[in-house]
């Protein structure tokens, strides 16, 4: 089943002096419960492509397709909705908010949403609980470690059980043996819920839990 389908997405950006296109011609086919790893230098635009997948910016030209949906086709209302329904993100800093609980960061998404409280309140308990982290609920990101930082945004992605998670540079600022640890945690979420994971990474180690690896080169997606 495919479940991302990307095809000829260019995406341009207009300065006044000048025009530079940051992708040209993109094509790629993710299937479900598969990991994809894109790799390249810094600016080589692989977060802007992140950003197309995940319905937050829209390509120039070119079509993108989610679960058969065509989203270019969609009004800015509705890539919303589509992108609350099945995208979870982590992002390189995590960006947890610094004046909220654990749990109340974990169940953002949800308020977002318009859920109910006492069913983010459930929902939140549920995923501290399948981590075993329950007993982190009421303390605040500056009372974390960086693995514990690491799973609470990652939990923050899960906890709308969306079909796809995308992470841009997660492990940019951590060490080898967190990084190990997030990467080998996205594993474990990819085999127990079948969810499909595009990562962005320069990180060599990133490889090893891939099902599929492309290199971002000049605004165009290779097979490596």
């Amino acid at each position: 089943m495919k479940v991302i389908q990307a095809t000829k997405i260019r995406k341009t950006y207009h300065r006044p002096s000048e025009s530079l296109e940051v992708l040209s011609g993109i094509n790629l086919q993710v299937t479900k419960g598969e990991i994809v790893l894109i790799t390249g230098r810094s600016g080589a635009g692989k977060t802007t492509l992140l950003k197309i997948i995940g319905c937050m910016e829209l390509p120039t030209s070119g079509t993108l397709k989610i679960l058969d949906t065509d989203t270019t086709q969609l009004t800015l209302e509705e890539l919303t909705q589509l992108r609350a329904k099945y995208f979870g993100f982590i992002f390189q800093s995590f960006n947890l908010l610094p004046a909220l609980t654990v749990t109340e960061n974990i169940e953002l998404p949800l308020a977002i949403r318009g859920t109910s409280r006492a069913q983010r309140k459930k929902a939140a308990e549920q995923v501290l609980g399948q981590f075993e982290l329950g007993y982190l609920a009421q303390r605040l990101p500056e009372e974390l470690s960086t693995g514990q930082i690491q799973r609470v945004a990652v939990m923050r992605a899960l906890i709308t059980e969306a079909p796809i998670l995308i992470a841009d540079e997660p492990t940019a600022n951590l060490d080898k043996e967190n990084t190990v640890s997030l990467f080998a945690l996205l594993q474990e979420v990819n085999a127990n819920r079948q969810s499909t994971i595009v990562i962005c990474s320069q990180k060599n180690l990133a490889r090893e839990y891939a099902d599929a690896v492309y290199r971002m080169e000049g605004g165009r997606l290779k097979p490596v």
